[in-house]
């Protein structure tokens, strides 16, 4: 993940701790959820009747970032704010209803998200990659391929976000002639060169055990950074490559990268468990070195 610094140069204001922005931000939020539940806790008119006009103007802007400290803090009102926009009209557009369907399927409301995302007039990239990735953590996989061979046929682009999605999928299914086939597509559009892809191919190639088609795609890696070195450690720890591990970490090491912890756990995995193997073939010809020789004296007897 690529991570974007402000390096714009601040004047050296100073607030009090009661005037600090963070605060003041986070106040106004608080006090715009606390008068939406207040106003839906009131009878409102069972007719179709416009509502009263309001103190207070809720835009679509105001409904994204409302719902985004939801999904931070508080993702039980998320239904309530979703409710309150649907009653002024439903004035949310692309982005606050993207918002909306990623707190639906992170607060495990498959159903409503599922029911947002085929009421949508128009949908993104990000649509699609998000109720992807809601199928993918109910362990909807079929469906989720499905719709990404719609994202396809609906012509939208693929991405990089679009790829990594469906690769972490294909780590947990058994289907390795679509992981060709996606790899194929991967490289002709010229995204097997990317770290943040090639890394979720490393992933996906671990799993079901290519580790030399993985060796493959970490060399085309153009600029690798530290996450793509621990994926191929890690690549080769899980699948019984300890030497290659060991031998890719100290390479790493050698380039200037500083390990992590994850990469540390997969080396220190790898020494444990060659060293266990080592001992258990020590173990091995001591036990029946014994054996051998008292059957080579009765032999000789």
């Amino acid at each position: 993940m690529i991570i974007f610094k402000c390096k714009r140069v601040l004047q050296p204001w100073r607030f009090s701790a009661e005037h600090h922005p963070l605060i003041i931000v986070s106040s106004i939020l608080q006090y715009r959820l606390s008068s939406l539940a207040a106003q839906l806790s009131r009878d409102q008119p069972t007719s179709n009747e416009a509502l009263p006009p309001s103190t207070m103007e809720f835009d679509s802007h105001v409904y994204a970032r409302m719902l985004q400290h939801c999904i931070k803090n508080d993702p039980a009102k998320g239904r309530v704010i979703h409710c309150h926009a649907l009653k002024r009209g439903n004035c949310l557009d692309l982005f606050a209803r993207n918002i909306l369907l990623n707190l639906y399927l992170k607060t495990g409301h498959l159903s409503d998200g599922l029911n947002l995302f085929d009421e949508m007039s128009d949908r993104n990239v990000v649509s699609f990659v998000t109720m992807i990735q809601g199928y993918y953590q109910f362990e909807e996989y079929d469906k989720a391929v499905k719709l990404f061979l719609r994202l396809h046929k609906e012509g939208h682009e693929f991405n990089p976000y679009v790829f990594t999605a469906i690769l972490k999928l294909l780590g947990s299914m058994n289907c390795v002639e679509l992981g060709w086939c996606i790899n194929a597509c991967i490289h002709k559009l010229g995204h097997d060169s990317n770290a943040f892809v090639g890394t979720a191919l490393i992933d996906a190639y671990s799993v079901n055990g290519y580790t030399n088609v993985a060796k493959e795609v970490f060399k085309g890696i153009v600029e690798k950074d530290m996450v793509c070195w621990t994926g191929m450690v890690s690549c080769y720890a899980e699948n019984d490559c300890f030497g290659e591990a060991v031998d890719l970490f100290n390479q790493m090491r050698m380039e200037g990268f500083m390990p992590n912890n994850f990469t540390f756990a997969s080396v220190l995995e790898s020494r444990v468990i060659e060293t266990q193997l080592k001992n258990t073939k020590r173990n091995r010809k001591i036990t029946f070195r014994p054996s051998l020789a008292a059957e080579s004296q009765n032999l000789a007897v």
